[in-house]
């Protein structure tokens, strides 16, 4: 017992010293985490949420103003909005959020590692295969590789193997705390793959209960579901309000529903190999094989359920929320698949034909749907088929080993191949976050708004202080009405690959509109002053915009403004308001100009130009005359409509215009913009008199271009009626002032258009519309009135009721199950 008891605990610290090391590998001298949304998003937003906690001490926010111009802070509850491992970092406000990200990764690596040891050990295993099913867990695909990458698609497995040993524990004592708890926890870390990774829960159920007691019980099973919707009742508070953002701020792809996907496939780059999929060699697919013939009811059932997932591409749409096919949501059967394989391992020498077993596996190769790994199958399925041969005759468990190395050199190839953030430029942005410079912003009881162009890519979701707030946002939910006003009225260009990147912009339009008065910049903007340059950055103060709140008298309807031409929309949208119910009044004094452009080529590079068909061979770059036109103290609209986009063995379309970029992605691109219209508007401080234009590699078929004018002066004037005596306490999504129009009219808020609102207009509580295209707005008659905002996340409270009623039935619950225990 002691020499078991001392094997057991050189295995548990191989584990950690195993995971150590492939950390150490994986990062190399750079920061561990990936310069994609691990910088953008899973430390920016855990940074804000406790900012937010800290600033009012209230741990139930709903409302974030600060940024993506005012939204449902649910909207954000993918990135651990009411995570435990988040909630922990509130009691350590002194720990940076990117070390704190860093930090609490590598300790979740190691306890996860550790509990999977733990798992594998408490279903009959010797400490040798629970110890080789480890480091196949380890060595998987997605698991260390989305520690630096995508946290939520694993930081949620120590809880997810905790709930398959409170499993365990239900079937053996009849206790169910730590399951139900384990399973809440699970949710509130990753709501997305808590759904995948209840059906983990319910295939191991199954397995274990079947392997307990032989025979199916549906009143058993039905006291088990029982406890399943506890936990997802005990979050309620939390999955409610975020049902109702996924609801509203969700846009689908526009993968169809057709014959395809539900014909059974074996598709090898979302299952095998990949980060982005189950991950495991082909060792996974045999076992299934393996148990589905060779082994008991228990195990049957759950391969055979396992393989209906993965082989109907429908299942694959339905569980990754109806938008894409991706391996990724299979990501939560890990666990289970590994005990199958230990299965396999465990029973090899007792039932088992080698050459039927062969010709099945050898067939299954032929029906791997993606030729790309197709050569890598055929191998590892004879690299596999002679290890288990080995292991089959020899019966030593030391022959299992080999399967670990070629799951080492898949783990080498995705994590090795990610693009890390480097020390230096993670130096770089924690520089620029705390030199602070909003504190330079002239402080008042206005409200206006603060972008940050410095790096529109990287800080697109950060704000200075929670008194700085943004027009940006980057996230996988968010409010459809302000992104659809944001590229379709506003003209803003598509500068990322991503359409759902709402970044900083250099409209002038926009930025008057929104009350973006501040923006940190190294270049100038028109009609911005410098106030102050501080390591390297400039803030600038343009004092001609809106506040966030402001009234006009100016009404246009709704029908009116669809009939405008998209350039005078943008001249309508400023000068009035924009309702629904409202009389037609055609308004036709609009300043804008259409011109024929003139110009001269200084500089061709790169380029092929044949009438309204450019090709680029690599960076094309032209330089355009455009002096001989009359733009002085103008700005320039152009407008470019592309007939072609590219096919992803080629590349994404773009053309970027004095520093403003348009991107067409690549058709088969499953976040595909469909954006064939590049908008730019382009002002300057100086008269324009050049054009600066690259062009990505490839062919660009020109259907049409469009230029207008619009004398700078427009933007200088100001027939709005702002707010004074403001109380502004948005940070508990309240906000109040006094307003004295001179006229009937509407008063506009501009927080992109949701329900949760409530506006009172001298206390008395009022309707409010959609203005704008995208904002919140109310009648508004001449006089002097007082205007307070107030919201509330629609489900908020229903679920806070809920989840509490729930925690009084679990108490009540574990008091039952100790007294039955005890009788």
């Amino acid at each position: 017992m002691k020499k078991i008891d001392k094997n057991d605990l050189i295995y548990k610290l191989l584990l950690v010293i195993l995971c150590l090391l492939l950390i150490i590998i994986s990062k190399g001298s750079n920061v561990f985490g990936s310069d994609t949304d691990w910088i953008r998003q899973h430390i920016i937003f855990p940074d804000y949420f406790r900012d937010l906690f800290y600033s009012n001490h209230n741990l139930f926010n709903t409302f974030s103003p600060h940024i993506g111009s005012g939204i449902n802070i649910f909207y954000l509850s993918y990135y651990g909005l009411f995570s435990p491992i988040i909630l922990l970092s509130y009691l350590l406000p002194f720990v940076g959020m990117g070390n704190y990200i860093i930090y609490s990764s590598y300790i979740l690596i190691i306890i996860t590692s550790l509990l999977i040891y733990k798992f594998f050990k408490s279903n009959d295993f010797n400490i040798h295969i629970s110890f080789i099913l480890s480091i196949l867990f380890i060595l998987s695909g997605p698991f260390i590789f989305h520690f630096h990458r995508h946290l939520m698609f694993i930081n949620y497995m120590p809880f997810l193997i905790l709930s398959l040993i409170g499993v365990k524990r239900y079937i053996d004592k009849n206790r169910s705390l730590l399951f139900i708890v384990s399973l809440f926890l699970l949710i509130m870390t990753s709501y997305y793959y808590a759904v995948v990774s209840i059906i983990s829960i319910g295939l191991y159920y199954l397995y274990y209960y079947l392997k307990i007691n032989k025979s199916f019980n549906i009143k058993a099973t039905f006291k088990f579901i029982i406890r399943i919707i506890l936990s997802i009742l005990l979050a309620s508070f939390f999955l409610l309000p975020t049902y109702y953002s996924i609801k509203t701020g969700r846009i689908s792809t526009t993968i169809d529903i057709n014959l395809k996907l539900f014909i059974p496939t074996i598709d090898g780059v979302n299952l095998l190999y990949n980060s982005y999929s189950i991950g495991l060699t082909f060792i996974f697919i045999l076992s299934i094989i393996f148990n589905i013939i060779f082994l008991n009811k228990n195990n049957k059932i759950v391969s055979i359920l396992i393989a209906i997932l993965i082989l109907f591409p429908i299942f694959n749409y339905i569980l990754n929320g109806f938008l894409y096919l991706n391996g990724k949501c299979f990501i939560p059967l890990i666990p289970i698949i590994l005990i199958l394989i230990g299965d396999m391992f465990k029973n090899i020498n007792k039932c088992f034909n080698y050459k039927l077993f062969s010709i099945i596996a050898l067939l299954s190769v032929i029906f791997i749907s993606n030729s790309d790994i197709y050569i890598l199958t055929i191998l590892d399925v004879i690299f596999s088929l002679l290890v288990i041969y080995l292991y089959f005759k020899k019966n030593n468990n030391n022959y299992l080993y080999i399967f670990v190395l070629l799951s080492f050199a898949i783990f080498i190839s995705n994590n090795l191949n990610d693009n890390y953030i480097t020390k230096d430029k993670y130096n770089e942005l924690e520089n620029i976050k705390n030199s602070n410079i909003s504190k330079y912003i002239n402080k008042d009881n206005n409200l206006y708004r603060f972008n940050n162009y410095t790096n529109t890519k990287d800080l697109i979701n950060y704000s200075y202080s929670l008194n700085d707030y943004t027009t940006t946002l980057y996230s996988s939910t968010f409010n459809k009405t302000y992104i659809d006003a944001f590229y379709n009225d506003f003209m803003n260009n598509f500068e990322f690959r991503n359409k759902f990147m709402i970044s900083s912009k250099y409209n002038i339009f926009f930025n008057k509109l929104m009350g973006v008065k501040y923006i940190i910049s190294n270049r100038n903007i028109y009609g911005y002053e410098k106030i102050i340059k501080k390591d390297n950055l400039i803030l600038y103060e343009n004092n001609n915009v809106n506040q966030i709140g402001f009234f006009k008298s100016n009404i246009m309807s709704t029908n009116e403004y669809n009939n405008l031409s998209y350039n005078n929309k943008l001249e309508a949208i400023i000068n009035n308001i924009i309702v629904d119910d409202y009389e037609y009044k055609k308004i036709d004094n609009y300043i804008q100009k259409d011109i024929n452009l003139n110009y001269q080529i200084k500089e061709k590079d790169n380029l092929i130009i044949n009438d309204h068909k450019i090709i680029s061979n690599g960076l094309g770059h032209l330089v355009l005359d455009i002096s001989n036109n009359d733009l002085k103290n103008k700005s320039l609209i152009i407008r470019i409509t592309l007939n072609n986009a590219n096919k992803c063995d080629l590349n994404d379309l773009s053309i970027n215009i004095n520093g403003i970029k348009n991107k067409l992605t690549c058709l088969e691109w499953k976040y595909f913009n469909n954006n064939y219209t590049f908008d730019y508007i382009l002002s300057s401080n100086k008269d324009l008199d050049s054009l600066n234009i690259y062009f990505s590699n490839g062919t660009f078929n020109i259907k049409d271009i469009k230029y207008y004018t619009i004398d700078n002066s427009f933007f200088d004037k100001d027939n709005n009626t702002y707010l004074t005596n403001i109380k502004n306490n948005l940070k508990n999504g309240k906000l109040e002032g006094n307003i004295n129009c001179l006229d009937d009219g509407y008063f506009v808020f501009s927080f992109p258009y949701d329900k949760g609102y409530k506006i009172y207009v001298d206390d008395k509580l009022i309707d409010y519309e959609l203005v704008d295209k995208a904002f919140i707005g109310f009648k508004l008659s001449k006089g002097k009135h007082n205007i307070k905002l107030e919201y509330k996340a629609i489900y908020f409270d229903l679920g806070l009721n809920i989840s509490i009623i729930t925690m009084l039935s679990l108490i009540v619950l574990v008091i039952y199950e100790n007294k039955k225990k005890t009788k």
